[in-house]
């Protein structure tokens, strides 16, 4: 046991001698007081009723009590261990991130909107976990994690001339279902989890995760895809069943409108420098593949959301991902410094209750003997 307030601690032996020597300062005067009086004789046996026996005890039973309140100030503790554990689900957020998502059809243009949506639905979810996937020709993953705010540096800044030119839906959704499914991280399945192709974890954080999470519970794990449906490997849907034998559900929202806009061109620091052209000199016009996009969500066994044409569905979608089952994500052993205070207030109630209820008078008084003279 230690305490919180080392210098009240300190003092408890010295109020403990302190409140003795005031009971005993108190009988002394109080016996002086009753000499005082008159004679002794005559006082003795005016008081003949008062138990000397009770009053010596309620006097123990106040110090006692104050000892005890005194040594509670002092914010007594002791260690403890507590266990803890996180319950939700698993969220993966892929971002596409080709050239395409500059477009303005959807206001301030595809890629801002997606993000911006994004950030929403993570604040929906602020018990769970989530990692971020951003693709164009490649992808690149964030770890999943408790840290939200982390969870976005990956595309903080980050723009479209930043990745290699393309668009890879197939290879982003294979990389988020081994993100979601960390025991296939050493399988075949998995390789793109190598450096060079998509990267791998912080370094610390998969070990943390594994240290923290010893015992592995069945959860929900989902994907959440922004993307305007184009998809240049052709592997989207297959991945998206892939995804779906994996136990992962698929969340599909297409960004941008049917009329389309035109590809801006990007200098190097990712702003628009007028327009895309074709190789015969026509400018380059994007539109949303809404129907590819449906086809996904199908096969995914899950929704389409469109974010673009008409009413956003936000609301929609989180209420989706809070239904998933959720699961053990963390588990750890917390130790902990434990008040235990009430161990010594209560008794120093139930000791200041006693000696309330103790009476200082005896219940039946034995006449003295008369002295010499008395009739």
């Amino acid at each position: 046991m230690s305490f919180e307030f080392i210098s009240l601690a300190w003092a408890i032996p010295l109020v403990a001698i302190v409140l003795v020597l005031v009971q005993g300062v108190n009988l002394v005067r109080r016996n002086r007081a009753i000499l005082g009086v008159g004679n002794a004789e005559t006082i003795a046996r005016m008081a003949n009723s008062l138990s000397y026996r009770n009053r010596n005890i309620s006097a123990f039973l106040i110090v006692a009590a104050l000892v005890l309140c005194f040594t509670a100030l002092a914010r007594p503790t002791t260690s403890g261990t507590a266990s803890w554990r996180q319950r939700g689900i698993d969220v993966v957020f892929v971002h596409d991130f080709s050239a395409s998502m500059m477009a303005s059809d959807v206001y301030p243009n595809r890629l801002d909107r997606s993000l911006k949506e994004a950030d929403a639905l993570m604040r929906g979810l602020s018990a769970d976990r989530v990692g971020t996937v951003v693709y164009a020709g490649g992808a690149a993953h964030f770890p999943l994690t408790h840290d939200h705010v982390a969870a976005k540096l990956l595309y903080q800044g980050l723009r479209p001339t930043d990745l290699a030119a393309g668009d890879d839906l197939g290879a982003a959704l294979r990389l988020a279902s081994c993100v979601l499914r960390g025991e296939l991280a050493d399988s075949e399945l998995c390789s793109q989890l190598t450096p060079g192709n998509g990267g791998k974890p912080l370094q610390g954080q998969a070990t943390s995760l594994v240290a923290e999470s010893p015992i592995v519970v069945d959860r929900g794990r989902a994907i959440v895809l922004f993307t305007d449906g184009a998809d240049s490997g052709g592997t989207g849907l297959r991945e998206s069943e892939l995804a779906k034998t994996l136990g992962i559900k698929v969340f599909v929202v297409g960004v941008g409108t049917d009329a389309g806009e035109l590809v801006p061109r990007l200098d190097s620091e990712g702003r628009s420098k007028g327009w895309m052209k074709t190789q015969d000199g026509e400018f380059k016009t994007t539109r949303l593949d809404a129907s590819m996009l449906r086809t996904l969500a199908e096969k995914a066994g899950t929704g389409y959301f469109s974010l673009g044409e008409g009413r956003w569905r936000g609301d929609e979608l989180l209420a989706g991902l809070r239904e998933l089952a959720q699961g053990d994500l963390d588990a750890r052993v917390v130790r902990s410094r434990l008040h235990i205070f009430d161990r010594f207030l209560f008794p120093a109630f139930l000791l200041l209750i006693i000696e309330g209820c103790l009476s200082l008078r005896r219940r039946s008084v034995p006449l003295p003997a008369p002295g010499r003279g008395d009739p």
